[in-house]
């Protein structure tokens, strides 16, 4: 039994699970290992800071003045800017409460605040609404999982300039001022993210084209960067004569170093750990597997900190590397043996595998053309690490050396910056709903199909359909209504079988109900009407949909449902709903729709039954 691999599935489930249920895992190891976790579980438990039930409403209204480091860079907003601040301590009170902040700036700039950044704030604590309706965003479970505690309304706050007694975070904030005073532009934003890890200076449209692409990992300082950093290392030192005891042990030194002045991310520390690990393994004259690594650094992370496992970096970080450990074997056997870039193309492939089921379940989209995306993006973009530090470098050196880099250097960013928007252009982004349990059963099939190979699986494909096809059963086709508020605003969805129809009052509510089909992993709708449409008619399911001004009705047989402008043009609907919220009933009587308050009518043996929706 492998130590390593335990002691992380031990941290995992001490975090995730119940305090019995670890120690149960521990009480079923036999052996030396017993007494080691048994040892690993009370430190977890120490380290761990569980949030209250509700933690981003307990403390409405309480004013706070603190002082936090930024741990996730601005992201702009409708009303300003957003960002995450892990709170030092507090300048008014001793007895508050630590831990990671989110932090609302009302007309505030997000290029502005960088990662690492030391910030002075002082607003009011506020938590989020719950949903007002069945699928909507439910932001207190979105940033709980994030490791967030708190969220604070930001009435006053200002930059504190990092001091030379602060080391790395001082010479941090020069060298990026200094990128962005010899090179202005997106250029010094991207070597800003892709070698410090400072992706607040990158514009909007820039970050767009990457995600879009399927390479936003690129932009952030992640396992990729310590890679590089070793190679160019190892690479200089070979060339200057040493041995690869002298180069590993001049890594076990520059590794540390180059974590913090990236900002220490999650990712980022996992990263560290397994770089300074291998380098370690080198120094003494061992070799460690990749997994043994990935085990051993994802374990002196979460013993540091357990709550990073709820980071959706770490998350996505973790799952790359286990892919690259595990999975790029059994992909390149699908492949060709002749086939160029056989390997390459084989890890972006299971790297895209890899990190799938998390990427589906937080962002809900998909970049089928990611893999060949990455296999051109991935050199050139990385391959600004080593030339980014030269150029630091050189600036530090001589301000003349500095802008003359910079000019031999600009050739390159224009050519990661075109060929970002041109795989933007022709990348298609597919929205995902929410796989459920379902979509992660079918997610380790598909991976199983892959671990046995091209013969064995088509084998065991046809085995499975065989046996999955006499439990196939047809979904009812019962018309299903249902009612509940959309923003300001109510709306109605219609589903039958598996036909999918939407109502709704405003255009400007078409995102919330997208966002909600997704959350509740429904099929793509095949009409979405609102008040504001031209007049027309259209066939739908077993009836038809109709617009009409002030109307929007479906006809199926004799009943008629719809959604009015206004509780006096309801002449001629069996049920309605109008734009303020009022129940239409059969016979004229009107019921208020309450804002967290959903229902569903339903046709069934000729009769319609009502009943709120859960």
């Amino acid at each position: 039994m492998d130590w390593p691999y335990l002691a992380l599935g031990a941290v995992i489930l001490t975090v995730c699970c119940p305090l019995w249920t670890a120690l149960l895992f521990c009480l079923l190891l036999g052996g030396r290992w017993r007494l080691l976790l048994c040892l690993l579980v009370p430190w977890c438990l120490g380290r761990i800071q569980p949030p209250p039930p509700d933690p981003l409403t307990c403390s409405e209204g309480v004013r706070a003045q603190v002082v936090g480091r930024v741990c996730e860079a601005g992201v702009p907003t409708a009303r300003g800017c957003r960002f995450v601040v892990e709170v030092h301590h507090w300048t008014d009170r001793v007895d508050g409460f630590g831990g990671r902040w989110l932090v609302d700036w009302k007309d505030g700039d997000a290029a502005e605040v960088a990662l690492g950044d030391l910030w002075f704030l002082k607003g009011t604590l506020v938590g989020f609404a719950p949903p007002a309706y069945p699928g909507d965003w439910d932001g207190g479970l979105f940033w709980r999982r994030r490791g967030v505690t708190q969220r604070l309304r930001l009435s006053d706050g200002h930059y504190l300039r990092p001091d030379r007694e602060n080391g790395l975070e001082h010479w941090r904030y020069k060298l990026t001022q200094r990128l962005a005073d010899r090179l202005p532009g997106e250029g010094s934003a991207l070597l800003c993210a892709v070698v410090y890890g400072d992706g607040s200076r990158l514009p909007q449209d820039l970050q767009d084209a990457f995600r879009r692409s399927g390479t936003s990992h690129l932009l952030v300082a992640s396992g990729t960067n310590v890679a590089v950093l070793v190679a160019a290392l190892c690479w200089l030192g070979a060339r200057a004569g040493w041995g690869p005891i002298r180069c590993a042990g001049l890594g076990l030194w520059l590794v540390p170093a180059y974590v913090v002045l990236a900002g220490a991310a999650p990712a980022m520390l996992r990263a560290g750990v397994m770089g300074w690990l291998g380098l370690l393994a080198r120094w003494t004259g061992h070799t460690v597997s990749l997994g043994r690594c990935l085990a051993l650094g994802s374990l002196g992370v979460l013993l540091w900190d357990p709550q990073y496992l709820y980071d959706v970096g770490f998350q996505l970080s973790f799952a790359a590397v286990a892919s690259l450990a595990w999975l790029v074997e059994p992909v390149a056997r699908w492949l060709p043996e002749r086939m160029p870039l056989r390997l390459p193309l084989a890890t972006s492939l299971a790297c895209t595998l890899g990190v799938m089921p998390c990427s589906l379940f937080v962002f809900h989209s998909l970049q089928p053309l990611a893999p060949l995306a990455n296999l051109w993006m991935g050199p050139i973009v990385e391959g600004l690490l080593p030339a980014g530090l030269g150029l630091s470098l050189l600036d530090l050196m001589h301000p003349s050396l500095g802008q003359a880099g910079v000019t031999l250097l600009k050739p390159w960013l224009w050519l990661v910056l075109t060929s970002a928007r041109r795989w933007a252009q022709w990348s298609t982004q597919l929205q995902i709903p929410d796989p459920g349990p379902l979509g992660w059963l079918a997610w380790l099939l598909f991976l199983g199909l892959i671990w046995l190979g091209p013969r064995l699986a088509t084998v065991a494909a046809a085995a499975l359909l065989g046996l999955v096809s006499p439990w196939r059963n047809a979904e009812p086709e019962q018309l299903r209504v249902r009612w509940f508020w959309l923003g300001r605003s109510p709306a109605c969805w219609l589903s039958q079988g598996g036909h999918q129809a939407a109502m709704i009052c405003k255009s400007e509510q078409q995102p919330q109900l997208e966002r909600f089909r997704l959350s509740q992993g429904l099929a793509p709708f095949e009409a979405v009407l609102s008040l504001e449409d031209e007049p027309g008619r259209q066939l739908w399911s077993q009836g038809w949909l109709e617009v009409a001004p002030g109307h929007l009705t479906y006809q199926q047989g004799g009943a008629r449902f719809g959604l009015v402008a206004a509780a006096q043009d309801w002449d001629g609907l069996c049920w309605g709903l109008d734009s303020q919220g009022q129940w239409i009933w059969g016979g004229g009587q009107q019921q208020s729709l309450g804002r967290g308050q959903a229902w569903e009518l339903w046709l069934q043996h000729r009769q319609l039954w009502l009943r709120p929706w859960r």
